[in-house]
């Protein structure tokens, strides 16, 4: 997935070039050039589409830019972060250092840099997780030309498990090419089958929509060997697991802060004997949580309710758990403790 994204300013607009999550490339364009360079840039790297802080006259000032998608996000406090982010590359020398953080003033201007925090918002929002993953299996399923006709098989069950007891919700799971993917959902869906080109023609932005999405990656990734676990162990397995997660934890991160996203009672009330434990679902300041954590333990809900955007921003440690968290986890390069799941 290749995009541009751009910070928009009266005098000044910043570039990132982004190609699978990293940047690639990064500048400063003057105002009077903009159009110019803009169409050089696009016709050499052909972005898939562009990200542009939500800023007034921003979209006008694109109106050249004909036949590509154009998505627009928050650009509250860019300036701030991009001149962290400036100095976080260029760490201030001499004198400089001696400044508070507040009055160090970078020697050239960072609407680059804003630009680079621009494609990371979009990255860690909703919207851009999802796209990113839709564009990662289409890309590994590429060579399939039979791919678009298949179908998938839907089951939804109750079940007690890791991620929810089945008085919360249901167990979902789709088999694909005799492979198995499971997500816990919150609300029942019609068995049935499903067109793979009706769930990936989708924009996924109901939540129904993404359970189905996450367990048809998980069984078409185990399909293509590179996760497992993607079926819910026992529940006497899943209860006699606490004792092994805290060490997963400790082994990893020491005695951490730990947020514990999503009730758990097993889990819960391991963790209160080894470590300081928080649930964010408790917790009236959700943002205090978020600062006070130094390990977010989750499972893939987070990518349902759009959770997962708060920790990806934090950029702390994480670990999920659960079959639901298969494909995340490989995705996302997030830690994954699910010892019994077949």
């Amino acid at each position: 997935m290749k995009f541009l994204a751009l910070d928009s300013g009266s005098k000044k607009w910043g570039y990132a070039l982004f190609d699978d999550g990293k940047v690639i490339d990064k500048g400063i364009i003057e105002s009077d050039a903009l159009e110019e360079t803009l169409l050089r840039i696009r016709l050499r790297e052909k972005p898939d589409f562009i990200v542009v802080g939500r800023r007034r006259g921003a979209l006008e000032n694109l109106a050249f830019l004909k036949d590509i998608n154009i998505i627009t996000v928050s650009e509250m406090d860019t300036t701030l972060e991009a001149r962290d982010l400036y100095f976080s590359e260029n760490p201030p020398k001499g004198l400089m250092k001696l400044l508070p953080k507040g009055l160090r003033v970078p020697e050239r201007a960072v609407d680059d840099f804003a630009a680079v925090i621009i494609g990371k918002r979009f990255l860690n929002s909703l919207e851009g997780i999802y796209m990113f993953m839709r564009e990662t299996v289409l890309k590994d399923m590429g060579g399939d030309q039979d791919l678009w006709n298949e179908s998938f098989s839907l089951n939804s069950f109750a079940m007690d498990c890791c991620e929810g007891l089945s008085k919360e919700g249901y167990v979902l799971e789709v088999s694909f090419r005799g492979t198995k993917g499971r997500a816990f959902t919150r609300i029942k869906l019609k068995d049935g089958e499903v067109k793979l080109r009706e769930i990936f023609g989708s924009n996924l932005s109901s939540y129904k929509d993404r359970v189905q999405f996450l367990a048809l990656l998980n069984a078409i990734y185990r399909y293509l060997g590179k996760v497992n676990g993607t079926i819910h162990c026992s529940p006497s397995e899943w209860l006699s697991c606490g004792d092994e997660f805290v060490s997963f934890v400790s082994k990893l991160w020491g005695r951490p802060k730990v947020c514990l996203v999503g009730y758990n009672e097993v889990f819960l009330e391991r963790f209160k004997k080894a470590f300081k434990v928080r649930l964010i679902d408790l917790e009236e300041d959700e943002s205090e949580v978020l600062e006070w954590a130094e390990v977010f333990v989750l499972t893939g809900e987070a990518f349902l309710n759009g959770m997962i955007s708060k920790f990806l921003t934090a950029g702390k440690p994480m670990v999920i758990y659960g079959p639901m968290g298969a494909v995340c986890s490989f995705m996302f390069n997030i830690e994954r403790f699910c010892p019994f799941s077949k």
